[in-house]
């Protein structure tokens, strides 16, 4: 199965911000790190509808799991 490059960019979109959600995290706090992942949704949101934070959020989980050990 190939990849179309939407998919492609999708699956950097949601590495990137994995990427900086951990790196907020890192240096603020969790508390703070919920506050402003939350302001970038809406923000997100506002800009390309909730339906793109929906799949975002979907690939985030999906790029997450495939760097979980396997039991």
């Amino acid at each position: 199965m190939t990849r179309t490059s939407e998919e492609w960019r999708r699956e950097c979109e949601a590495r990137e911000w994995i990427k900086r959600y951990k790196a907020h995290r890192k240096q603020h706090g969790a508390k703070e790190a919920a506050k402003w992942w939350e302001h970038i949704k809406s923000q997100i949101a506002a800009k390309r509808g909730q339906q793109a934070v929906d799949i975002l959020i979907g690939d985030m989980n999906a790029q997450s799991s495939k760097n979980r050990p396997k039991p």
